[in-house]
């Protein structure tokens, strides 16, 4: 790891650069060796151009020059015009000078050109007034807009800035020469620092909020910052009534004026935007007593409702209105209001939907829009949930209206008793939590907890013992502890009002709200907080005079509720500081030569250290670790959900993304029970839990919670895992395989991973699929194999065969037929017009086009093959040599349609070429029946007249090769027809000689036994022995069905696949696979979609039939292989993983998977097996603040340093601290998960 830099040497010379920009607000004065003089000047003179001015005017006012009468905003107002006058001139003198020469450029061809491959501000300074040159030294607004927003905007910025930073005013507040003189100076480079952001372009900020500025409101932030110090100084100035309070926080703000460039330096200060959520958010969770939300929308939303109660509140006249009023907000506002709108919403659409359609059988859940998704329990649990909430408000009403009645009489003991009552409910409540995790408190291994998980059966047997816990822990924090605390805040508040002299107040109906919302928002802090208040009212027993009693209860609760967020803020960040300090030097791996210097140097400066930890913690602000060393900065603050972005809006999927999508809803259900029990813990906004189950990873993020719900964000990590990601993995394995599998030898035992970023603290069980992947190394290749494919090829082939036909002919729609017919068992079929023919037809052919168009209308035969072939393939005789010369070009076209073997689809992807009209006949499947033009047409077929087409530049001798059974068939069995397969199948462009020896592997008995089995789930009952007996001895169907079956077995079978060796392993994979290796005949079957489908399907039926006999020891007698074969067609997909058809299978939840796989590199080949069934999922929870502040490092250094080296220092593994797998998690572009779930709203009542 010492090796591995922190910086890539190419970028530091940019980061040096960059970092020059940002102290100086923009200035590029390092443009490069050969830049002209003016790429210097005119940025310097466009920097000092508002101080130039302001100065000029600043003399003007410290002399008076307009009068002794004139007021001071005069002078003010006059520097704010010719600096706005100034930001006008230069922007449209810069777009007019880029308007002017881009014409030129375009008309004379000369002008400069930016090189698209050097650095962001490299530019070839050809000319001082070309395009480039004038874009790169004054840009030209992206909105017109705003120029005129940012003009005025310099305005107020240097024409308040100059009495901001007037002499007089300095040395009213300071009453020295020196220092007026100082901050003088140091002012007003810090105005033309902002200002120059406002004229010509914002500099870049290592507070880097969003990774475009399309708006441009980067441009905003150091103005705005510096409006902020001057606004107090306004009321300070103009509001004579404040002037005595507010003189020493503008002397305080005057002298942090100065540090500005320091914070801005440092990346403190937060961009506009990051800024405006997080105040709303600090605001809505510790002032209002709101929870962050997952949105903007949502947040905003929450912001202004909340504020309209607390207005409604300070409005009331009396304390009983307040306390009923607030009482019922709090526990409203509570509740996942945007949930429920979803909810109600989505049972009205589907009501009117249902309302139009028949079907009953319309689910109602889940509930989605484009922003979130929102699940919700089953239709016969929305009823309870209501019934829920409407006793909870009962119950709370009444509580109130009691207490408040109560409280003038209530004792001293009384309130004692019930403050005593939320401390031991307290304590309970964290006990019965603490029994369903693993650990207890993180440090004790629970004796209560299942000793192993080796079997899920047993396993969930002995978790059934911990239920009555559960039970107990949602009875007690869902309904009674609420209603106790209800209690106690309204005794404390009624007391509170009734010692008022004055008519209630503002800061009572904020205090009231906060209180009451409080307690239903997140109940396990109210009840810490209430704890605490109490114990510190009646044990520590203020004086009754000191500003704490006097305040009340409201703004003692927000106080404390305040002092808990931070000091659990500051314990999380020492943690992570001593963690990462630590690890520096014990991990061998992150050990570097500067671990010793910075172990020593953080031992002398561990005070300031601690001080940048607790104001960081004071601000709600991430910590910022320089690099992941114990170098710490502190992170600009920022909403709790971190990333600006909308919540799973974006993610690096692939392949393998669908086996999160399909796992998401058991997931999420399994969670849901989890958070229920309390076995999870009490989640907290800005919590991350990880889930590790076989080889995949889930990352659960906590964006928002309420009484009753949790809103979640699922991100799946990649599946195939780097060297960084696997070192990772395993650490969490053995930490998880610790925790849940190794049975202590006493009654509990220590956690021996205390100082490790993740807790284990629960097993969850689900159902998804299962990954089992076994190498074929010896058995692929072995003879034994290759023989069992080859016997189980045929047999799986008649089978998929009849199983077709026999499908196609049922899917065909039935013709009605007249009632005085007397025909019985007729078999329905199509006769299609054709009309046009295959391209590939020789010109003397062409004299036939009108023949064939004259007979087209004519039955071609009393055969009963599927007319829907012909419209598939005109049918067309062509000499087999001339097909073989062009067997070469179907080489690249070999592939797997994902065995599509529906005839409809396959009927419906040719219909787009054909134009024909089609014409419904209805004749007897009967042998020996006759219809009218049979004879003539059978006359036609022999003199070759009409169909098929004849290639007349083909010899004689050459037009009668190939199999041809395309001729009027006779069937001696009545039932023959039925099976009666497609015309285009029955001519086979094989030589007879080719395919005549291999009949006699033609599986008869097998043939028999599929006839039996399929024949009876065709038809009605079972069929008999006799009928089949029938059929086989019917010697055209058998004909039929062997010779295409073994000319198949010829293209696919034929040649390699017995050699064995390589030459047999390839030969069956890249069969499997649907790239059927090259033959002379592959051309035959590879033209026809629908026989080339069925084909593969038949060998990967093979495969797996040959696979379970020689590794399960299946049998393969024939009840046995129909067993299987139907098996493998309800329950199994086989195939390729990489083909679309098996996401299409996992995301149906098809129960078993079954894949041939080859891995390149090692030149092995794996069958990979998955099975959809309950999976066991170890979780465990995340270091909030270690997240934060590995996101805060990562970003700063992508955005800012552009540090993007895959091996950088920063990205490599860390078992303590998983930094790879938190680097992964983050929202693209900087993280890459392959999965991202929108915001999930999870019920837990």
């Amino acid at each position: 790891m010492a090796q591995v830099e922190l910086l890539n040497s190419y970028k530091e010379a940019f980061v040096k650069k960059r970092y020059l920009q940002t102290i100086l607000g923009g200035l590029n004065l390092r443009v490069g060796d050969d830049a002209p003089i003016y790429a210097y000047l005119v940025q310097v003179v466009v920097y000092l151009t508002p101080w130039v001015l302001g100065g000029c005017l600043t003399l003007l006012y410290e002399y008076h020059a307009l009068g002794t009468a004139t007021p001071d905003y005069v002078y003010g107002i006059l520097s704010g015009v010719l600096v706005t006058l100034f930001v006008l001139a230069v922007q449209l003198t810069s777009a007019g000078l880029q308007r002017r020469s881009s014409e030129v450029t375009r008309l004379t061809h000369s002008g400069g050109q930016k090189n698209i491959l050097s650095e962001e501000d490299e530019v070839i300074f050809d000319s001082c007034l070309s395009p480039h040159v004038i874009q790169y030294l004054v840009p030209v607004k992206k909105h017109r807009l705003n120029v005129l927003i940012h003009a005025a905007l310099s305005c107020l910025l240097c024409g308040y800035g100059l009495l901001y930073l007037a002499p007089t005013t300095l040395n009213l507040l300071f009453s020295s020469t020196g220092v007026t003189v100082v901050w003088y100076v140091l002012g007003w480079l810090i105005l033309c620092n902002a200002q120059y952001s406002l004229t010509v372009r914002a500099p870049p900020e290592l507070a880097t909020f969003r990774t475009t500025d399309i708006f441009e409101l980067a441009s905003l932030s150091r103005p705005f910052y510096v409006l902020a110090f001057l606004f107090l100084d306004l009321l300070w100035r103009y509001c004579p009534s404040l002037v005595g309070s507010l003189t020493l926080p503008n002397q305080v703000l005057h002298i942090a004026f100065i540090s500005l460039p320091v914070l801005w330096s440092l990346g403190v200060l937060p961009p506009l935007e990051a800024l405006i959520l997080w105040l709303l958010e600090q605001i809505l969770v510790h002032v209002l007593g709101g929870s962050p939300m997952a949105t903007t929308l949502r947040l905003v939303t929450m912001s202004c409702l909340s504020g309209l109660a607390v207005l409604i509140a300070s409005l009331l006249p009396t304390t009983l209105p307040i306390i009923l009023f607030c009482a019922l907000a709090g526990y409203l506002l509570s509740l996942d209001l945007c949930g429920m709108s979803n909810f109600i919403l989505g049972r009205l659409a589907s009501g009117r939907t249902s309302s139009n359609k028949t079907s009953p059988d319309r689910p109602a859940v889940p509930t989605s829009n484009d922003d979130e998704t929102v699940i919700v329990r089953p239709d016969r649990r929305w009823a309870f949930v209501v019934l829920h909430h409407v006793l909870l408000v009962m119950v709370t009403t009444g509580m109130a209206i009691g207490m408040y009645f109560y409280a003038p009489s209530v004792t001293l003991g009384a309130w004692q008793a019930l403050g005593i009552t939320i401390i031991v409910s307290a304590k309970l409540e964290m006990w019965l939590r603490q029994f369903q995790q693993v650990y207890i408190f993180g440090v004790f291994r629970n004796c209560l907890y299942p000793r192993d998980i080796y079997s899920i059966g047993k396993f969930m047997a002995r978790k059934r013992r911990l239920r009555w816990i559960a039970r107990c822990h949602r009875v007690l924090i869902n309904f009674v502890i609420p209603v106790v605390m209800v209690a106690y805040v309204t005794l404390g508040t009624t007391v509170t009002a009734l010692s008022m002299t004055s008519p209630p107040s503002f800061l009572l109906g904020i205090a009231s709200v906060r209180a009451f919302r409080w307690i239903w928002q997140s109940t396990h802090n109210s009840l810490l907080e209430i704890s605490v208040v109490h114990f510190i009212n009646f044990f520590v027993e203020p004086s009754p005079a000191s500003a704490w009693a006097a305040m009340g209860l409201g703004p003692q609760l927000m106080i404390v509720g305040l002092a808990r967020d931070r000091l659990s803020q500051v314990l999380h960040k020492l943690y992570v500081y001593l963690t990462i300090l630590v690890t520096s030097y014990t991990v061998k791996k992150q050990r570097r030569p500067s671990s010793i210097p910075l172990l020593v140097a953080s031992a002398f400066l561990f005070p300031l250290t601690l001080l940048v930890i607790v104001v960081a913690a004071a601000l709600s602000a991430p910590l910022l670790p320089l690099f992941t060393l114990p170098v710490l900065l502190i992170g600009f603050p920022r909403p709790a959900r971190f990333w600006p972005g909308t919540v799973g809006s974006s993610a690096s999927t692939c392949a393998d993304t669908v086996y999160y999508k399909e796992m998401m809803p058991q997931l999420v259900a399994a969670f849901q029970n989890a958070l229920s029990s309390g076995s999870l813990g009490f989640p907290q906004p800005g919590y991350h839990y990880l889930l590790r189950f076989q080889d995949r990873m889930a990352w659960v993020h906590v964006l928002e919670c309420g009484f009753g719900y949790y809103t979640l964000s699922v991100k799946g990590m990649e599946l195939q895992e780097t060297s960084c990601h696997t070192t990772e993995a395993l650490e969490l394995e053995a930490q998880f395989h610790q925790a849940f599998e190794v049975v202590p030898s006493g009654c509990s035992s220590l956690n021996p991973y205390l100082a490790h970023t993740m807790t284990p603290m629960d097993v969850l069980t689900f159902r998804t699929y299962s990954d089992a992947r076994s190498t074929l190394t010896g058995l692929i290749d072995s003879p034994s194999m290759l023989e069992a494919i080859d016997a189980a090829f045929c047999k799986a082939l008649v089978w998929v065969l009849v199983k077709h036909t026999l499908g196609s002919k049922d899917s065909r729609p039935p013709k009605s037929i007249p009632e005085s017919s007397p025909r019985k068992g007729l078999d329905m079929t199509t006769i299609p017009v054709i009309g046009e023919m295959e391209p590939s037809i020789s010109p003397q052919g062409m004299t036939n086009v009108n023949k064939m168009e004259d007979h087209a209308t004519c039955p071609s035969s009393k055969d009963s093959g599927h007319p829907e072939s012909l419209l598939s393939r005109p049918h067309s005789v062509i000499s087999f040599e001339m097909k073989r010369s062009h067997s070469w070009s179907s080489l690249g076209s070999f592939g797997d349609d994902g065995m599509e073997l529906d005839p409809v689809r396959q009927q419906k992807k040719r219909a787009g070429s054909l134009s024909a009209a089609e014409e419904d006949n209805v004749f007897d499947n009967i042998p020996g029946s006759v219809r009218a033009g049979d004879e003539e047409d059978d006359l036609l077929k022999e003199l070759q007249f009409g169909l098929p087409v004849v290639d007349t530049g083909t010899p004689k001798h050459q037009q009668h090769r190939g199999i041809k059974l395309a001729g009027s068939i006779q069937f001696s069995s009545a039932h023959s027809s039925k099976l009666s397969l497609p015309f285009k199948w029955r001519e086979i462009p094989i030589q007879p000689s080719e395919v005549t020896p291999l009949l006699e592997r033609f599986p008869s008995s097998w043939f028999k036994s599929v006839l039996l089995h399929l024949g009876a789930q065709q038809g009605e009952g079972t069929i008999s022995e006799e009928v089949v007996n029938g059929m086989m001895g019917d010697a055209a169907l058998v004909e039929m069905y062997s010779y295409l079956t073994m000319a198949c077995y010829l293209v696919a079978c034929g040649g390699n696949l017995l050699e064995g060796g390589q030459a047999g392993t390839t030969h069956v994979y890249r069969t499997y696979c649907g790239d059927l290796p090259w033959s002379p005949h592959l051309e035959w079957l590879s033209e026809d979609e629908e026989l080339f489908s069925i084909v593969t399907q038949a060998f990967r039926l093979a495969f797996k039939l040959a696979y379970d006999q020689l590794v399960l020891g299946e049998g393969d007698e024939d009840d046995d292989l129909v067993t299987n074969l139907e098996d493998y067609e309800t329950n199994w997909y086989l195939g390729s993983d990489t083909d679309d058809a098996w996401k299409t299978a996992v995301e149906e939840r098809k129960p078993q998977l079954f894949s041939l796989m080859f891995n390149a590199l090692e030149n092995t080949y794996h069958a990979r097996v998955l099975s959809h069934q309950p999976v066991m999922s170890h979780v465990g929870r995340l270091n909030q603040e270690m997240v934060r502040a590995l996101w805060a490092s990562l970003s700063m250094e992508l955005l800012y340093m552009t540090n993007d080296d895959e091996e950088r220092y920063s990205i490599q593994a860390h078992p303590v601290i998983l930094r790879n797998l938190t680097i992964q998690s983050a929202d693209p572009p900087l993280g890459y998960p392959i999965y991202a779930s929108a915001p999930i709203s999870v019920p837990v009542l």
